[in-house]
Protein backbone atom coordinates (compact mmCIF):
# COMPACT_ATOMS: atom_id res chain seq x y z
CA UNK A 1 0.00 0.00 0.00
CA UNK A 2 1.82 3.27 -0.57
CA UNK A 3 1.99 5.92 1.86
CA UNK A 4 -0.66 7.98 0.26
CA UNK A 5 -3.58 5.08 1.51
CA UNK A 6 -1.55 4.59 4.49
CA UNK A 7 -2.42 8.36 5.41
CA UNK A 8 -5.81 7.97 4.24
CA UNK A 9 -6.51 5.37 5.78
CA UNK A 10 -5.12 6.48 9.45
CA UNK A 11 -7.51 9.81 8.62
CA UNK A 12 -10.61 7.74 7.83
CA UNK A 13 -9.82 5.85 10.79
CA UNK A 14 -9.15 8.37 12.87
CA UNK A 15 -11.87 10.34 11.36
CA UNK A 16 -14.07 7.42 13.06
CA UNK A 17 -12.70 6.70 16.30
CA UNK A 18 -13.75 10.14 16.92
CA UNK A 19 -16.95 10.01 15.89
CA UNK A 20 -17.45 6.88 17.92
CA UNK A 21 -16.12 8.25 21.22
CA UNK A 22 -18.57 11.19 20.59
CA UNK A 23 -21.42 9.48 19.87
CA UNK A 24 -20.87 7.23 22.71
CA UNK A 25 -19.95 10.04 25.22
CA UNK A 26 -23.11 11.56 24.57
CA UNK A 27 -25.29 8.60 24.45
CA UNK A 28 -26.56 9.28 27.76
CA UNK A 29 -27.58 13.07 26.89
CA UNK A 30 -31.11 12.02 25.51
CA UNK A 31 -32.92 11.24 28.86
CA UNK A 32 -36.91 12.11 30.27
CA UNK A 33 -37.67 15.52 31.77
CA UNK A 34 -38.38 14.93 35.34
CA UNK A 35 -41.73 14.96 36.49
CA UNK A 36 -43.24 18.27 38.38
CA UNK A 37 -41.02 20.92 36.55
CA UNK A 38 -42.65 24.15 35.12
CA UNK A 39 -43.52 24.51 31.36
CA UNK A 40 -40.27 26.26 30.62
CA UNK A 41 -38.17 23.50 32.50
CA UNK A 42 -39.86 20.95 30.00
CA UNK A 43 -39.53 22.96 27.54
CA UNK A 44 -35.74 23.33 28.00
CA UNK A 45 -35.54 19.74 28.63
CA UNK A 46 -37.06 18.55 25.45
CA UNK A 47 -34.93 21.23 23.39
CA UNK A 48 -31.87 19.95 25.05
CA UNK A 49 -32.84 15.92 23.46
CA UNK A 50 -33.78 17.16 20.15
CA UNK A 51 -30.40 19.16 20.23
CA UNK A 52 -28.90 15.85 21.50
CA UNK A 53 -30.94 13.61 18.77
CA UNK A 54 -29.64 15.62 15.77
CA UNK A 55 -26.20 15.50 16.70
CA UNK A 56 -26.02 11.98 17.36
CA UNK A 57 -27.84 11.77 14.09
CA UNK A 58 -25.41 14.15 12.21
CA UNK A 59 -22.44 12.20 13.54
CA UNK A 60 -23.79 8.77 12.74
CA UNK A 61 -24.37 10.05 8.69
CA UNK A 62 -20.69 11.51 8.86
CA UNK A 63 -19.66 8.26 9.84
CA UNK A 64 -21.76 6.70 7.43
CA UNK A 65 -20.22 9.05 4.79
CA UNK A 66 -16.26 8.29 5.89
CA UNK A 67 -16.71 4.54 5.51
CA UNK A 68 -18.04 4.79 1.75
CA UNK A 69 -14.62 7.10 1.50
CA UNK A 70 -12.73 4.48 2.96
CA UNK A 71 -13.86 2.04 -0.15
CA UNK A 72 -13.41 4.64 -2.39
CA UNK A 73 -9.98 5.98 -1.24
CA UNK A 74 -8.68 2.61 -0.70
CA UNK A 75 -10.00 0.73 -3.52
CA UNK A 76 -8.25 -2.49 -2.89
CA UNK A 77 -10.08 -2.56 0.16
CA UNK A 78 -12.01 -5.43 0.61
CA UNK A 79 -14.31 -4.57 3.63
CA UNK A 80 -15.90 -1.83 5.06
CA UNK A 81 -14.59 -0.67 8.07
CA UNK A 82 -17.07 -1.86 10.54
CA UNK A 83 -16.75 -5.68 8.90
CA UNK A 84 -13.46 -5.41 9.17
CA UNK A 85 -13.17 -4.07 12.90
CA UNK A 86 -14.86 -7.24 13.41
CA UNK A 87 -12.78 -9.28 11.59
CA UNK A 88 -9.81 -8.18 13.32
CA UNK A 89 -11.38 -8.39 16.93
CA UNK A 90 -12.37 -12.42 16.32
CA UNK A 91 -8.94 -12.85 14.80
CA UNK A 92 -7.62 -11.46 17.79
CA UNK A 93 -9.50 -12.94 20.20
CA UNK A 94 -8.72 -16.80 18.42
CA UNK A 95 -4.89 -16.09 18.57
Amino acid sequence: MSDSNTQTQRFLEAELDEIAKRLHSGAGDVTTAPAGGDFFDLAQDLEHQELARLSASRLSERARRLRIARLRALPDTTTCVGYQNRLERSARHTS
